[in-house]
């Protein structure tokens, strides 16, 4: 079976992902890095649930494409692939919880909206669901950080089925340059990058890698 099958479960999963971000989290005017939240207000609450359930079901697909990416990069030696992927399987299930609480987040932001709660109330349980999902995010962060390297380290300086350029396309370099649009266009495409930035940064990497071993068994 040609490894192109796997990448190409991988990028649609990935794909599905995106949309189930955007779903979940986009507002043309997001103003995401003030982190206060508020953008969910403008977000229906059947974007809430469609979001939630897109992401929870397909995000964990992308670790078939994953396979094709650890079969490209094995010749490196476990002692270099097996951390990385091994990273990215528990990425990927830190990840999927962090989707699922999200939707929480923002479930709880319509009941103060629609005054369901008092703001003491409201304040109470919002601090509480975020001290459920925030941190995962800089768990997130971090292996996003390892991940990203190590391939980087693998692809460009071991020896394995990608030519050395795709080093460049791995996940942290995608989403710096998610960022930089952001910074420059921070309404509409930016803000719709940012919130897919993640599984954006997989998509490209899978597309890149399904590409380059197209006719690979």
């Amino acid at each position: 079976m040609k490894l192109r099958w796997f990448g190409i479960v991988g990028v649609l999963a990935a794909l599905v992902g995106c949309v189930a971000d955007v779903l979940l989290l986009y507002v043309p005017n997001g103003a995401y890095e003030q982190q206060d939240y508020l953008f969910f207000q403008q977000i229906p609450q059947w974007r809430l649930t469609l979001g939630h359930y897109l992401g929870v079901l397909t995000i964990p697909l992308e670790l078939v494409g994953f396979w094709q990416v650890y079969r490209a990069i094995e010749t490196a030696g476990n002692r270099y692939v097996v951390p990385v992927m091994a990273a990215t399987v528990y990425v990927m299930v830190i990840g999927v919880a962090y989707h699922a609480m999200v939707s929480i987040g923002g479930t709880v932001m319509h009941l103060q909206r629609q005054n369901v709660l008092s703001q003491t109330a409201f304040t109470s349980l919002f601090d509480t669901v975020k001290f459920y999902f925030e941190p995962f995010g800089a768990v997130l962060f971090i292996l996003f950080l390892f991940i990203s390297f190590g391939l980087f380290y693998i692809i460009y300086f071991r020896k394995t089925l990608y030519p050395k350029w795709v080093a460049f396309f791995n996940p942290l370099f995608i989403y710096l340059a998610i960022v930089v649009i952001y910074l420059l266009f921070p309404q509409h495409i930016g803000s719709l990058l940012m919130v897919a930035g993640f599984n954006f940064s997989i998509l490209v990497l899978l597309a890149i890698s399904t590409v380059v071993l197209w006719e690979v068994e």
